[in-house]
């Protein structure tokens, strides 16, 4: 068990099948990588993420800032895979649409 932001740098969590996480703050690139932790080579399992926050207050502000950002991630990411597979379009298109 560590914190977000110490689970997130310089570990191998590898070994582990459950992640919990519970206190989370509103930076959603410490969220994934303390995420990606889990994912290195010798990860053979699925695993299971859990948070854990008061559905009120600030911790209910921090969950939707963090599936924001993380649906804004994953539209990139889409957008990337869309040029990548459609090679008449360039990067400077996307980045305009920016």
């Amino acid at each position: 068990m560590a914190t977000q932001a110490a689970g997130g740098h310089g570990n191998n969590w590898a070994f582990c099948r459950y992640a919990v996480f519970y206190a989370v703050g509103f930076k959603y690139a410490e969220y994934q990588q303390a995420e990606d932790r889990i994912h290195r080579i010798g990860q053979t399992g699925k695993v299971l993420y859990t948070d854990i926050y008061a559905p009120k207050g600030i911790d209910s502000r921090i969950a939707s800032a963090i599936a924001a950002k993380g649906g804004a991630v994953a539209a990139f990411k889409a957008d990337v895979d869309k040029i990548k597979a459609n090679r008449k379009q360039r990067v400077a298109d996307l980045v305009a649409r920016l």
